[in-house]
């Protein structure tokens, strides 16, 4: 299954096959700075939260449409 990730200010959004839909949705609130652009952002464990995220919405199979990630960060 194709996962396609999409990332702002303050939130990455993980869906299955690039869809879109407002049902169902794994969310989780992290310390991390998600955007590329804002100092202090860490790739790797930006790449690592997404990988786990992406597990556990995927390992209940259909209960989740979509996942997303919040920080905490602010500008």
């Amino acid at each position: 299954m194709p996962i396609t990730k999409q990332c702002s200010d303050r939130i990455v959004t993980i869906m299955p096959n690039g869809q879109f839909t407002l049902d169902r949705v794994l969310a989780v609130q992290t310390d991390l700075v998600l955007d590329h652009n804002l100092p202090g952002y860490d790739k790797e464990a930006v790449d690592k939260l997404v990988n786990e995220v992406t597990k556990m919405m995927l390992a209940d199979e259909d209960l989740y449409v979509r996942a997303e990630v919040y920080t905490k960060h602010s500008k």
